[in-house]
């Protein structure tokens, strides 16, 4: 789906994660899929287990306010409450059984306004809910890749 929903990543809690250093950058992987992502031959700075980086807090990619988009979150109940606007909005990691170590980095964006895994641990764990696509498979609001259908968003070949 698309970033701009992402309201948390996901983790496996009994898998080792790996920091490493690219570019200047500081990078976590799952220690098992180093060498799948082409990093195999980086140092390893830090590792630390899924469970311990629970309630890590990171700054998302698009913050909806910023956008002209709605951020709702469930509540007691699994309601839905509407969330007043935030400059400096910030998203959790959060452990998820449904994390894979077959392909990917073993972390996993987690977008509940879709698929069903994805709103499961909205409501588990009490994440923003953001929806930015309207009925017509359409963007809202003014990033600027508003507009576009979603399945047309990505240049041809590009995952």
């Amino acid at each position: 789906m698309d970033a701009a929903g992402n309201t948390a990543v996901a983790v496996a809690a009994n898998v080792e994660y790996a920091m490493i250093e690219v570019e200047g950058e500081y990078l976590i992987f799952a220690d098992a899929r180093r060498q799948a992502v082409g990093l195999g031959d980086n140092t390893v700075i830090a590792t630390i287990t899924g469970k311990e980086l629970v309630g890590v807090e990171y700054e998302p990619l698009f913050n909806p306010h910023e956008f002209g988009v709605d951020r709702e979150r469930f509540t007691s109940g699994n309601e839905l409450t509407l969330q007043r606007p935030m400059k400096s909005l910030v998203y959790h990691v959060i452990a998820a059984d449904f994390v894979s170590m077959e392909d990917g980095t073993g972390i996993v964006h987690i977008a509940p306004a879709y698929g069903e895994d994805d709103y499961q641990a909205g409501q588990e764990n009490g994440l923003d809910f953001v929806h930015n696509v309207d009925l017509q498979g359409k963007i809202i609001g003014n990033y600027p890749f508003a507009g576009k259908f979603i399945k047309n968003r990505r240049p041809a070949g590009a995952g």
